[in-house]
């Protein structure tokens, strides 16, 4: 979509929600079957054995594991990361961000969601 069409700036609005809502959709869906095939297939228990034979300080395992785990969840949801907050944001004219900052935008998110939610988790360990 060009930046000067003449499509309505409603239908452009509506159309932008609508893919949002649907993208917004399908990435719990995969993140939800991505859990379960993580707890099914075993590979959860593969990856508390490894990280207990890397770590012998119990404080240390769970920091592992849950970063273990966002690592391998943002690489999987990358390609639909880059559609649904670059891509379509740049159709749409609402962002001109260079995909370089972007990425950094991205890595710094990331890197807030993994601290915040070690705090939430341990704080709800701890209660």
């Amino acid at each position: 979509m060009d930046c000067s069409d003449k499509i309505s700036l409603q239908d452009k609005a509506k159309k932008y929600y609508s893919l949002k809502y649907t993208l917004s959709l399908t990435e719990l869906a995969y993140l939800i079957a991505l859990l379960v095939l993580f707890q099914a297939s075993g590979l959860s228990r593969i990856l508390v054995s490894a990280i207990s034979h890397i770590t012998e300080k119990g404080y240390l395992a769970f920091p592992l594991y849950l970063l273990a785990l966002y690592c391998a969840y943002y690489i999987l949801n990358f390609p639909l990361t880059i559609y649904h907050s670059f891509i379509l944001e740049r159709s749409f004219c609402l962002s001109n961000q260079k995909f370089g900052a972007w990425l950094m935008d991205q890595f710094k998110s990331a890197g807030i969601f993994y601290i915040i939610s070690l705090i939430l988790f341990g704080a709800f360990n701890y209660i």
